[in-house]
């Protein structure tokens, strides 16, 4: 409730009603009705933004400031209000649409397709009190994203074997933002995603991320004048020049990168074509190598040469949102074109394709969870630089676009999609079946993602940022 979340921040100040009323420029009773909950006002009252502000002005004043912004996840001064407000009303919201928990929701799908706990549990390996846990919401698979896939795989087929797929549409327009049209005919593959992003259980966190993501978009400036090192003092010509053919675990990895890297940059490559949907550990829990792998795609960058990826973002809205945060500023040179797969990945076995078509690939295959002990080949071979950009070229056969950011704004209205909402400089609009931020300060951008699982997330997010403000004092 919202007097629970005021009543919070309180605790969190360790101060009284009275010292944040001086601050709010207003009665400690206005203060007072607030946090009794005699008084319910919405998001845009009067009384709220005088209670952020006020909490903003004696936090600042009485060195709380960072507390108070580590408890709504926010790590810049200037998104401290509107992620206040997000804070107070992100569960007081009245939603049109019933929307169901992960456990109500596998407990419907499961009676649509007739499937017993017994059964999923044996068609995803693990023990069938696993499943009764989940369907009565007393555990929930999204700490194991792999499981969670495992699960959305084995019923999805089931309602494709008994030829549920109507009945499958209609449960999900009726419990989210979603517009399928179940007399039409629907790619399986589109229909998977739809139904993947569905199952995910939006909770706080996640529009905790989706919030984040913004603040990242609406206070990006990029900087092309940061100083980069040259080549060698990144990657030494000892390791450029090595001709090994095989490179085991995250070390032997990584050493095969700054070689691929290094060999691109110093040929000047056109193109270089990256997908693996083995977990990025190897990358981003070592700080020294992540540092120079991004100085080094920014040379590649710098250099000319065009960046393909297809991103794995198959698992959760974390995974997608972190990658686009990442990558946001490699977005903005026009150099890079990302992607995601439709159809889901594997759980058994992980792999890497990471090729400089004609010159160099990186490949590997592994069961999940054993980068450590990977083998990670490295090719110059002609035939299998050749056979590899086949596989690269079938894999782009069913890849959509994850992110078409452009320089400047459009008209909304030119998008065929109608404004629907606003964060600080940035214009908001969601459909089913896309997200359009249009970031409306220097330097303009305009971002468009068509993941389900992002437009079902946005809406999530904005469903819980309103409320009415005919409540307003």
């Amino acid at each position: 409730m919202l007097q629970d979340r005021i009543n919070e921040l309180f605790t969190i100040l360790e101060t009284g009603t009275g010292d944040i009323a001086v601050y709010a420029k207003c009665t400690p009773s206005t203060i007072s009705r607030l946090r009794s909950g005699s008084r319910n006002p919405g998001s845009q009252s009067t009384s709220v933004t005088k209670l952020i502000d006020g909490m903003v002005q004696y936090a600042t004043e009485n060195n709380k400031l960072q507390t108070l912004m580590d408890e709504v996840n926010v790590n810049n001064e200037e998104l401290i209000r509107e992620a206040l407000k997000s804070y107070l009303f992100s569960d007081t919201n009245t939603e049109n649409i019933k929307r169901l928990p992960f456990s109500e929701k596998l407990d419907k799908v499961m009676s649509l397709c007739e499937m017993p706990n017994i059964k999923l549990s044996k068609l995803v390996n693990v023990d069938s009190s696993y499943i009764s846990r989940f369907r009565k919401g007393i555990r929930s698979p999204k700490s194991n994203p792999e499981l969670f896939n495992r699960i959305c795989v084995a019923l999805f087929d089931q309602l494709e074997l008994m030829n549920r797929f109507p009945d499958l549409i209609e449960l999900m327009n009726s419990t989210s933002n979603m517009q399928l049209d179940k007399e039409k005919s629907i790619p399986r593959e589109e229909l998977y995603l739809n139904f993947h992003a569905w199952m995910n259980d939006f909770d706080k966190s996640d529009r905790k991320k989706i919030d984040h993501l913004l603040g990242t978009i609406n206070t990006f400036s990029p900087n092309y004048d940061i100083p980069i090192p040259p080549l060698e003092m990144l990657v030494s010509n000892d390791i450029i020049n090595d001709n090994c053919a095989v490179y085991e675990g995250i070390k032997g990895l990584q050493q095969a990168v700054l070689r691929f890297l290094g060999c691109a940059i110093k040929e000047k490559a056109d193109e270089l074509l990256l997908y693996s949907d083995q977990g990025m550990e190897w990358m981003i829990n070592d700080a020294a190598f992540r540092s120079k792998w991004a100085a080094l795609m920014a040379l590649c960058i710098k250099g000319g040469t065009h960046i393909k990826i297809i991103h794995n973002i198959d698992r959760d809205i974390t995974e997608m949102t972190e990658a686009i945060e990442s990558w946001l500023p490699l977005y903005a040179t026009g150099m890079i074109e990302s992607f995601y797969n439709k159809k889901p990945a594997g759980n058994r076995f992980k792999h890497t394709l990471f090729l400089y078509p004609g010159k160099a690939c990186i490949t590997s295959c592994h069961p999940s969870e054993m980068d450590e002990l990977g083998i990670y080949n490295y090719h110059t071979d002609a035939l299998r630089l050749d056979f590899y950009k086949k596989n690269f070229d079938y894999l782009m056969k069913d890849a959509v676009s994850l992110v078409n950011l452009s320089q400047g704004t459009f008209q909304l209205s030119n998008l065929d999609i109608d404004p629907h909402d606003s964060y600080n400089s940035l214009s908001l609009s969601i459909a089913s079946n896309k997200v359009v931020v249009v970031k409306n300060s220097p330097p303009k951008l305009t971002m468009t993602l068509t993941h389900p699982l992002l437009c079902n997330a946005f809406q999530a997010y904005l469903e819980h940022r309103h409320n009415d403000s005919s409540q307003d004092e």
